[in-house]
């Protein structure tokens, strides 16, 4: 990928909901400066899908996250594809696979830091419409035509000042600002140039 842009001219949708994501503000960032994006605080990785960023490298300390992601990064179409489209029960989650399971568990209540729990009734209340509301058939083909955009994407559990020095655009949260952790030398310990 060029410096400053996705692949297509057009951009990824989120994979699923998350509190505190930054896909609204994500497009007053500016594109990417480097062939290679590091979001240090994964969480839906909203920067990457917002601007198309074929190589991506997450990291996220909730191992729920780092699940979440290898699976969606491992899985093929087939396997989102076979994903139940409605849930009647709590217990159906629960028998999915980990990694499906809190995928799906993101998409059954919106904007949590957390998988869910339950049956939201804000699932019971969108699970008919034909848009990626709640969980659903289009949240399914959502992903299964993303799923070739984020295969060079890796997913590692780490702290953001854990993080090995390499040159990449690193989408940093702005709040971290003058907690980010210095090197030996007093330069931040990831280049963003």
């Amino acid at each position: 990928m060029p410096a400053g842009g996705g692949r297509r001219g057009s951009m990824m949708r989120p994979f699923f909901s998350y509190y505190g994501a930054k896909w609204t503000g994500a497009k007053h960032y500016g594109p990417p400066r480097h062939d290679l994006v590091i979001e240090p605080f994964a969480g839906s990785a909203s920067y990457a899908t917002r601007w198309d960023c074929p190589n991506v490298k997450l990291y996220d300390v909730s191992q729920d996250i780092c699940d979440l992601w290898t699976w969606l990064i491992s899985c093929d179409a087939d396997d989102v594809a076979r994903l139940p489209d409605v849930f009647e029960d709590y217990a159906e989650v629960l028998a999915l696979p980990r990694g499906a399971q809190l995928f799906v568990r993101f998409w059954i209540s919106k904007g949590r830091a957390e998988p869910s729990s339950t049956l939201s009734p804000w699932y019971f209340q969108w699970r008919s419409a034909s848009d990626c509301r709640v969980w659903g058939p289009a949240v399914k083909r959502r992903v299964i035509a993303q799923k070739p955009l984020i295969e060079r994407w890796t997913i590692e559990r780490k702290a953001w000042w854990e993080i090995e020095v390499e040159e990449a655009h690193c989408r940093k949260d702005p709040a971290m600002g003058a907690r980010q952790r210095k090197s030996a030398s007093g330069r931040p310990r990831t280049r963003n140039k």
